[in-house]
């Protein structure tokens, strides 16, 4: 319930962002879903306000040193199941998907504005 003139904000992922393309481009299955996302956000907001707008965040993470990338690939909370690839094959992996020297990596952000008006 929110006061008669409250707002309430919470930001979020999309489910097609950095993470499905680092898992699609080194060919790893799709993982554990999010249990709130942008695709699924406004439903579960929905059941409970009447009031709900989405403001999407258009971005991307462009990447010219694939070694900088996979770095950052082996911090992230599901890197254990990067054990099984080599170095040297997650570099030609993710260097299939470079265009002009570049890696374009989708970012899907947003934010959800609940009103009680």
């Amino acid at each position: 319930m929110l006061k008669a003139d409250g707002k309430f904000y919470t930001a979020t992922l999309g489910e097609r962002g950095i993470t499905a393309f680092i898992r699609n481009a080194l060919a790893l299955p799709e993982g554990e879903g999010m249990k709130f996302t942008l695709q699924n956000g406004n439903d579960i907001l929905k059941r409970y306000f009447n009031n709900v707008e989405v403001k999407l965040y258009n971005d991307s993470l462009e990447v010219t040193d694939t070694g900088d990338l996979i770095k950052y690939i082996n911090t992230l909370m599901w890197g254990d199941e990067l054990k099984s690839i080599a170095e040297n094959e997650m570099m030609n992996l993710l260097d299939r998907h470079k265009k002009d020297g570049i890696i374009k990596i989708p970012k899907e952000y947003g934010t959800f504005i609940v009103t009680s008006n």
